[in-house]
C-alpha cells in the first residue's frame, strides 16, 4: 500500500479521535452542568412542595452520573489521539503535540484535586475570593498559577506547530486558532481570579470570560478540524 495514503488515514485517524474526544466533553460538560443544575433546583423543592419529586431528583442523579462518565471518556479519547498522533509527526512537531498533552494531563490533575476537595470538604473550592482565609486564599493561587501553567504548556506546543515547516500549511492555520483559544483560556482563568477577588467587577468580568471561552471553544474546534482534514503530504 502507498505509504502516503497510509500516512493520511493515520492522520486522518488520529485527529478524529482528537476531535470525537473534545466532542464528547463539551456535550457531556454542557448536560452534566444542566441536569445537575435541574436535579439541585428539584431537590430544594422537594421537601417543601412534593415529596414525590425525591424521585425524580434520583433519576437525574443518575443521568449526572452517566454525563460526567461521557466527559471522563472524552478526555481518554483525546489524550489518547494526542498521543497517537504524536507517534507519526516529526520529531520536533511530536514534542509540541507532547507539550500540548501534558499540558492537559497537568489541567485534569487540578481539576481533579478542586473536585476532591470539594467533596472533602463539602463545597470547598479553590477559587480564591476576597472573604476566604488565608490558607485558602493561597490554595487558590496555587491552583490558579498551576492552571495558567498548563495552559502556557499548551500555548507553547501550539506555538511551535504554526511555526513548523514539517507541519501542513493547513494544519498550520488550525495550529494558530489553537494557540489563540489557548490565550483566550488564559484570559479567561484571569478574569475569573479577578472576579472572585473583586466582587464589584463580577458581572462586567462574567460577560467578558462567557464571551471569551465561547470563542475559544469555536476556535478550538475550528483549529482541530483544519488539522485534520490538512493531507500531511502536502508540506510547503
Amino acid at each position: 500500500m502507498d505509504d502516503a495514503f497510509v500516512k493520511l488515514q493515520l492522520w486522518r485517524k488520529t485527529t478524529g479521535l482528537i476531535l470525537t474526544g473534545l466532542l464528547f466533553v463539551v456535550i457531556g460538560i454542557f448536560l452534566f452542568a444542566f441536569v445537575n443544575g435541574a436535579r439541585t433546583a428539584i431537590d430544594s423543592m422537594a421537601g417543601s412542595i412534593n415529596n414525590s419529586l425525591s424521585v425524580l431528583t434520583g433519576v437525574l442523579g443518575i443521568f449526572v452520573v452517566v454525563f460526567l462518565l461521557v466527559v471522563i471518556v472524552g478526555f481518554v479519547l483525546h489524550i489518547v489521539g494526542l498521543s497517537k498522533f504524536r507517534k507519526i509527526l516529526d520529531e520536533e512537531d511530536g514534542k509540541a503535540i507532547g507539550s500540548v498533552r501534558n499540558g492537559l494531563l497537568l489541567s485534569l490533575v487540578v481539576g481533579f484535586v478542586v473536585m476532591l476537595t470539594a467533596f472533602l470538604a463539602g463545597g470547598f473550592d479553590l477559587i480564591p475570593s476576597a472573604g476566604k482565609t488565608l490558607p485558602a486564599m493561597l490554595a487558590g493561587i496555587g491552583f490558579v498559577t498551576v492552571n495558567i501553567t498548563a495552559y502556557i504548556m499548551m500555548l507553547k506546543g501550539f506555538n511551535a506547530l504554526r511555526r513548523s515547516q514539517t507541519f501542513p500549511a493547513k494544519a498550520r492555520r488550525g495550529a494558530s486558532h489553537l494557540f489563540v483559544s489557548m490565550i483566550l483560556n488564559i484570559i479567561v482563568v484571569g478574569l475569573s481570579f479577578s472576579a472572585n477577588l473583586i466582587p464589584d467587577a463580577e458581572v462586567v468580568f462574567g460577560a467578558i470570560i462567557l464571551i471569551a471561552g465561547l470563542f475559544g471553544l469555536i476556535l478550538m474546534f475550528m483549529g482541530w478540524a483544519k488539522i485534520k482534514n490538512a493531507d500531511p503530504n502536502a508540506i510547503a
